[in-house]
């Protein structure tokens, strides 16, 4: 089932009306609530706003107050189904919950998953103000896979989309696990391409030394013709190392 709305244009006299045509769709069904001036959306639902797009199982969109909602579904096993799918403006993510306003472009997210120049990043609350996220309890990595075996943790984190990633105080976790590394903040570059930033050390156990974090440091992308990476280990007997490379 696919519709289209046409909202109407924005101008002085009417500056609370849409300033484009908002597009939605939906698999199974589709439920528009006249009372409410809601539009429910149900199994597979997309809807397209301007440069936005939002994928989901099951989206709600008030015509009156210019928001919408955006959930996932379970299937019989209790696997999420039909998880958030965001877009807009090249930046992308996925999340359990997103509540967006088309007005002010504002949106609150929870559960997110993104991808953010050559790492990923998870939080649990994310605020969101165009270019600018604000996530709370999140996690920043290089590392691919849903329980990422090492990232840097942080209570706070704001990310200014393809520039810089900055944390307050942060830590690193191994395997989920919290390791006693602190930093009292945390600076990452998220271009994609060669751009200084973090070297993630690998962990692990050597009979003679004990437990080490090995080869973690940080790389300096100077030029297209020289680049610089520092790095060191440290193992839990007492011993650690330390490298530079050119």
């Amino acid at each position: 089932m696919t519709d289209t709305l046409i909202i109407g244009e924005s101008s002085e006299e009417s500056g609370d009306d849409f300033k484009s045509k908002v597009e939605y769709a939906a698999r199974d069904s589709l439920f528009f609530d006249a009372e409410k001036m809601v539009v429910y959306l149900y199994g597979a639902a997309v809807v397209k706003y301007e440069n936005m797009e939002l994928k989901a199982d099951y989206i709600a969109v008030d015509l009156e107050n210019k928001t919408l909602l955006a959930a996932y579904a379970t299937d019989s096993a209790g696997n999420k189904t039909g998880v958030p799918e965001f877009k807009q403006s090249g930046d992308k993510f996925t999340a359990d919950e997103i509540k967006y306003n088309f007005q002010t472009k504002k949106g609150r997210i929870r559960g997110v998953y993104t991808e953010q120049g050559e790492g990923f990043i998870y939080g649990e609350t994310v605020k969101k103000l165009d270019a600018f996220e604000y996530i709370s309890r999140g996690t920043y990595t290089t590392c691919n896979l849903p329980h990422p075996h090492y990232a840097i943790a942080a209570g706070k984190l704001k990310v200014i989309n393809n520039r810089k990633i900055i944390t307050g105080p942060a830590y690193l976790t191994i395997a989920e696990v919290p390791m006693p590394l602190a930093i009292p903040f945390g600076y990452f570059p998220n271009r994609k391409g060669q751009s200084s930033g973090i070297i993630f050390p690998a962990y692990g156990e050597s009979t003679e030394l004990g437990f080490f974090l090995k080869n973690g440091g940080y790389y300096f992308g100077i030029n297209d013709y020289l680049d610089l990476a520092l790095t060191g280990d440290i193992y839990s007997k007492g011993s650690y190392a330390a490298q530079s490379f050119l």
